[in-house]
Protein backbone atom coordinates (compact mmCIF):
# COMPACT_ATOMS: atom_id res chain seq x y z
CA UNK A 1 0.00 0.00 0.00
CA UNK A 2 1.29 3.46 -0.87
CA UNK A 3 0.74 6.74 0.94
CA UNK A 4 -2.10 8.53 -0.89
CA UNK A 5 -0.60 11.93 -0.05
CA UNK A 6 2.39 11.14 -2.28
CA UNK A 7 0.22 11.26 -5.43
CA UNK A 8 1.74 8.12 -6.93
CA UNK A 9 -0.01 6.19 -9.67
CA UNK A 10 -2.39 3.49 -8.44
CA UNK A 11 -0.62 0.68 -10.28
CA UNK A 12 2.88 1.61 -9.11
CA UNK A 13 4.04 -1.99 -8.83
CA UNK A 14 2.06 -3.38 -11.76
CA UNK A 15 3.53 -5.49 -14.54
CA UNK A 16 2.78 -2.87 -17.21
CA UNK A 17 4.92 -0.17 -15.63
CA UNK A 18 7.93 0.76 -17.74
CA UNK A 19 11.04 0.97 -15.61
CA UNK A 20 13.81 3.33 -16.59
CA UNK A 21 16.94 4.63 -14.88
CA UNK A 22 16.42 7.69 -12.68
CA UNK A 23 19.11 9.53 -14.62
CA UNK A 24 17.06 9.18 -17.82
CA UNK A 25 14.18 10.91 -16.06
CA UNK A 26 16.56 13.62 -14.88
CA UNK A 27 17.87 14.22 -18.41
CA UNK A 28 14.39 14.26 -19.91
CA UNK A 29 13.22 16.55 -17.11
CA UNK A 30 15.98 19.02 -17.93
CA UNK A 31 14.86 19.06 -21.55
CA UNK A 32 11.24 19.64 -20.50
CA UNK A 33 12.34 22.54 -18.30
CA UNK A 34 14.42 23.97 -21.14
CA UNK A 35 11.44 23.81 -23.46
CA UNK A 36 9.21 25.52 -20.91
CA UNK A 37 11.62 28.29 -19.93
CA UNK A 38 14.31 29.90 -22.09
CA UNK A 39 16.09 31.08 -18.93
CA UNK A 40 17.02 27.54 -17.87
CA UNK A 41 20.75 26.89 -18.17
CA UNK A 42 22.50 23.64 -17.26
CA UNK A 43 25.94 23.60 -15.68
CA UNK A 44 27.64 20.21 -15.59
CA UNK A 45 30.92 19.16 -14.01
CA UNK A 46 32.11 16.43 -16.39
CA UNK A 47 29.09 14.19 -15.74
CA UNK A 48 27.21 14.85 -18.95
CA UNK A 49 26.76 11.20 -19.89
CA UNK A 50 26.25 9.90 -16.36
CA UNK A 51 23.48 12.37 -15.51
CA UNK A 52 22.01 12.32 -19.02
CA UNK A 53 22.33 16.09 -19.13
CA UNK A 54 23.60 15.36 -22.64
CA UNK A 55 19.94 15.32 -23.68
CA UNK A 56 19.76 19.01 -22.75
CA UNK A 57 23.16 19.76 -24.30
CA UNK A 58 22.09 18.23 -27.61
CA UNK A 59 18.86 20.22 -27.74
CA UNK A 60 20.10 23.51 -26.25
CA UNK A 61 23.87 23.72 -26.82
CA UNK A 62 23.87 27.49 -26.28
CA UNK A 63 22.43 27.03 -22.77
CA UNK A 64 24.71 24.20 -21.66
CA UNK A 65 28.00 24.75 -19.83
CA UNK A 66 30.42 21.98 -18.96
CA UNK A 67 33.27 22.73 -16.60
Amino acid sequence: MTNKKMYLIDDLYGENIKQAPTRDGYGNGLVALGEADRNVVVLCADLTDSTRSKYFADKFPDRFIEI
